[in-house]
């Protein structure tokens, strides 16, 4: 199983605002949320007297959730907007009311009812051009977006919503600065449309970031040898004191594994000494247990 070609730890959200030029009271808002944009791309971007956003603020970085994911994310950021929590972490997760994995086939991501996929007034729908758009992101992309500025401009909204997945592909297969070009779009397009309809603001903002780097490794095979070695039984649902779910996703490098409480503490001791895992943390009584293989490190809660 190969990981994405450009990967790491998800930091940085990005917000910019921009109001219409001369002065003009804005009548409506256009919110568009680009899917794991990094901070530092948009700020390089800023930069210099030809750089992009020039109509927008300063670019102010916001903390995400860590692990990230668009799924707990988006609900967090845009809760006060009328946005549910999502029912798991990712289309696989751990559904604690039936005590078994969910989802993780090819049609679940759209099966399951996660509440920001029908938020938004202009998303990409379904499974097949979620396909085609992969095959040439940026590209794919800059076409979605021209396509959401024109539904925009022909609407009448005073809150008019887009989300655009292609920023997260993109970032994957090329890297962070591999969304320079489409970035740049966006920024042309906003400008374009201001000259087409009446006075609005434009806010900008993503969900998470893309560290970029060296390719992160899979984790999963060494995590199942260790399982098979300590006689645990990697399962869909917990019956047994010895079963463990696990929920891989994406990108594998970062996943639960769910157990009986009461096998928790040795359970985490020996997935923190799985090759290639650097940290293992679980919930104890008071706080929590950090497993790291070579250490072990307790967080306890006080009245203080």
């Amino acid at each position: 199983m190969s990981g994405p070609r450009w990967s790491g730890w998800y930091l940085l959200t990005v917000l910019l605002a921009a109001g219409p030029s001369h002065g003009a009271e804005p009548r409506r808002t256009l919110l568009v949320v680009l899917d794991a944009v990094p901070f530092r791309t948009v700020e390089r971007l800023s930069e210099g007297a030809e750089g992009a956003f020039g109509d927008f603020g300063p670019p102010v970085p916001l903390i995400s959730t860590f692990p990230s994911s668009t799924s707990i994310a988006l609900p967090g950021i845009l809760g006060p907007l009328g946005m549910h929590r999502s029912p798991g972490y990712e289309p696989r997760f751990y559904d604690r009311e039936r005590e078994r994995r969910r989802g993780g086939g090819p049609w679940s991501y759209f099966d399951i009812a996660f509440p920001w996929r029908t938020f938004f007034d202009w998303q990409r729908p379904g499974p097949l051009r979620n396909a085609l758009h992969a095959a040439r992101p940026v590209r794919a992309g800059i076409r979605e977006f021209g396509r959401a500025l024109e539904e925009f401009v022909a609407d009448d909204r005073s809150i008019f919503t887009v989300y655009l997945a292609d920023t997260d592909t993109a970032g994957h297969l090329r890297g962070p600065t591999g969304l320079d070009p489409m970035l740049r779009a966006v920024d042309e397009g906003i400008a374009a449309a201001r000259e087409r309809t009446a006075p609005f603001q434009a806010i900008l903002l993503s969900d998470h970031g893309l560290a970029g780097g060296q390719p992160l490794t899979n984790v999963l095979p060494a995590v199942r040898a260790a399982l098979a070695r300590g006689g645990w039984n990697e399962t869909a649902a917990l019956r047994r004191p010895g079963d463990v779910v696990l929920t891989p996703y994406g990108l594998v490098s970062s996943f639960e594994a769910y157990s009986d409480s009461s096998v928790a503490p040795r359970l985490a001791e020996e997935l923190g000494a799985a090759a290639g895992v650097e940290l293992c943390v679980f919930a104890g009584d008071v706080g929590w247990r950090i497993e790291g293989g070579s250490f072990s490190l307790s967080l306890e809660r006080r009245e203080t």
